[in-house]
């Protein structure tokens, strides 16, 4: 194959990357600027149960409806679940998690039930929850309530003089951020 062709075969196939993308992006946007449509995507989740030091976990609602929710203790499993809209701007959700003892053995389970109320720019949430902890034969041990306050994960650009080449698409006027990026090795 002569360099040319290689060069406008290349050419063809990212130029028709970056439609897909663009169409991909324009219908996610239009959802996204729909009222209260707008909490899939990845959260830092504070929680701040009674009693008990705030901590923080790692959130991901999917388009589907499922959640994974990662914590910071070794204490716990990524808990898996679910979410609905309940009205505009109004969650609820549903995971369940291991729980281990000391010595990493699976000492139960643990469930978590809460709704959260996404704010008007759609970059934070926060609302009540309550968590139970079960023994191996389905016991509630132990359970507490509190709230939640969240917030976005958005995509960051490279710093300037990294050698990458970077293009975000974001939706017009828009302080979500929100979007797809692309980005080019500055090396080829």
């Amino acid at each position: 194959m002569s360099a040319k062709r290689i060069f406008l075969t290349s050419l063809i196939t990212e130029v028709m990357a970056v439609l897909v993308m663009l169409l991909g992006t324009q219908s996610n946007l239009r959802a996204a600027s729909q009222p209260g449509h707008t909490l899939e995507g990845s959260w830092i989740v504070t929680v701040n149960p009674e009693g008990i030091p705030p901590f923080e976990n790692l959130s991901t609602f999917t388009r589907d409806g499922s959640i994974v929710n990662t914590p910071e203790t070794t204490s716990e499993s990524v808990g898996h679940g679910t979410w609905v809209k309940t009205e505009n701007h109004q969650f609820a959700s549903t995971f369940k998690s291991f729980l281990y003892d000391e010595m990493g053995q699976i000492s139960g389970k643990g469930k978590v039930r809460a709704a959260v109320t996404l704010n008007k720019s759609s970059d934070e949430f926060s609302g009540p929850f309550i968590f139970e902890a079960f023994d191996l034969n389905g016991n509630v041990v132990f359970s507490v309530a509190g709230t939640v306050h969240a917030t976005r994960i958005n995509v960051e650009p490279l710093p300037l003089g990294s050698g990458t080449i970077m293009r975000c698409l974001w939706s017009a006027g828009t302080t979500n951020k929100s979007g797809i990026c692309l980005w080019k090795s500055g090396a080829g």
